[in-house]
C-alpha cells in the first residue's frame, strides 16, 4: 500500500481545434492592442478561504495522532477580481469579503476603466462564468466602452491570468 494524493484534469475541456481558433482569434487582437488600437486584458476572479484547508498523511489510529486545528466558520472568504494586461503584464485588483457577484465584476470593470486613464477602448478576455454573462454586467461593460470576449467554455488555460 502507498499513500497517493488524487490528480484533477479539467473536465468537458474542449476540442484542439476550438482552442486554437480562439487562440487565431488572441492573436489578432493582441496585434490590435500592440498597434495601440485598444487595452487587452485577461479577467478572472479567485477566492481565498480564510480556513486552512485540511490536508490528509497517515498518521496513528485513535485520536492521540490527530492535530486540532481552531479556525472559523469556514464560509468567510476573500475574492480577489484581477485582470492582467496581455501586452504591459500591469495588473488590476478588487478584493472583497462579499461575494463574487455582477456588481463586483461591474466595480473591477469600473476599476480597470479607471486605470485606462486615456479612455481608448478596452477589450476583456474573461471566462463564461454567470455573473459575467448577466445582463446587467454585460450592458455595464458596453457603457464603459469595454468589449468583452469570451473563452471557450472548460478552457481555464487559455486564460493567462491563471498562471498568476
Amino acid at each position: 500500500m502507498s499513500y497517493k494524493k488524487t490528480k484533477l484534469i479539467p473536465g468537458n475541456t474542449q476540442s484542439v481545434a476550438v482552442q486554437e481558433e480562439f487562440i487565431a482569434e488572441y492573436q489578432k487582437l493582441k496585434e490590435k492592442a500592440e498597434n495601440g488600437d485598444f487595452h487587452l486584458f485577461f479577467f478572472d476572479p479567485t477566492h481565498q478561504v480564510h480556513n486552512t484547508i485540511n490536508g490528509t498523511c497517515w498518521q496513528t489510529k485513535g485520536r492521540k495522532g490527530t492535530v486540532i486545528l481552531k479556525s472559523n466558520t469556514g464560509r468567510r472568504r476573500i475574492s480577489v477580481l484581477g485582470a492582467v494586461n496581455a501586452i504591459t503584464g500591469r495588473c488590476i485588483t478588487v478584493i472583497t469579503e462579499n461575494n463574487c457577484d455582477k456588481e463586483m465584476v461591474i466595480a473591477a470593470f469600473k476599476q480597470i476603466r479607471k486605470d485606462c486613464s486615456d479612455n481608448g477602448d478596452i477589450v476583456i478576455l474573461l471566462d463564461n462564468a454567470s455573473y459575467n454573462h448577466a445582463y446587467k454586467t454585460i450592458d455595464e461593460a458596453k457603457l464603459l466602452g469595454i468589449r468583452l470576449v469570451f473563452l471557450p467554455t472548460y478552457s481555464p488555460n487559455l486564460n493567462l491570468i491563471e498562471r498568476l
